[in-house]
């Protein structure tokens, strides 16, 4: 899936730091918000997010009689215990 944002990358010349204002603001709006040393750059990005891989799983139980047998006997057990 693909999306493309834009905002307002606002850099300070003079000390290099960096602000995010909103993309709604229009350039006349945004001028009047400015300190002199700023720079607005119209910022366009485009990202890509892979999609979600199905991931899938392949397994096998193998019992040997004992261990049936061993089932078998704790589910009588516990139906045995459940009685009143």
């Amino acid at each position: 899936m693909k999306k493309e944002h834009k905002t307002w990358l606002i850099v300070d010349a003079k000390t290099g730091k960096f602000r995010v204002l909103s993309p709604k603001i229009s350039l006349k709006n945004l001028k009047s918000k400015l300190k002199p040393t700023e720079v607005p750059i119209d910022l366009t990005m485009n990202v890509e997010v892979p999609e979600t891989p199905i991931l899938k799983a392949h397994g096998e139980i193998k019992l040997t009689q004992v261990q049936i047998s061993e089932l078998l006997l704790e589910e009588i057990e516990d139906d045995d215990d459940k009685q009143p």
